[in-house]
């Protein structure tokens, strides 16, 4: 999911351990906030199947509210699921 706000490109993204957040100025050229994910299963399964790896995440999408974001994301064999982030 990429995003244009406050002046900056936003992007997150998918890793082998979780959803990871990236800014850039021009939407080209990204920088990776944290080596730590944004949002990370406790334990990914060694389990795969057909559709990818169970228990990842995939597919993130963020929606701003005034209280704080709502990540939306899919997780294989599971379903739609959704983590909120209050305003600090």
């Amino acid at each position: 999911s990429a995003r244009y706000e406050n002046g900056a490109y936003i992007l997150y993204f998918t890793g082998s351990d979780g959803i990871y957040l990236a800014n850039s100025n021009d939407g080209i050229n990204f920088t990776i906030t944290d080596d730590i994910p944004v949002l990370s299963p406790g334990v990914l399964p060694e389990q795969n199947n057909e559709g990818g790896q169970i228990g990842s995440y995939q597919d993130p999408f963020i929606l701003n509210f005034a209280a704080g974001k709502r990540m939306y994301f899919w997780i294989n064999s599971k379903g739609l699921w959704s983590a909120f982030q209050e305003n600090n």
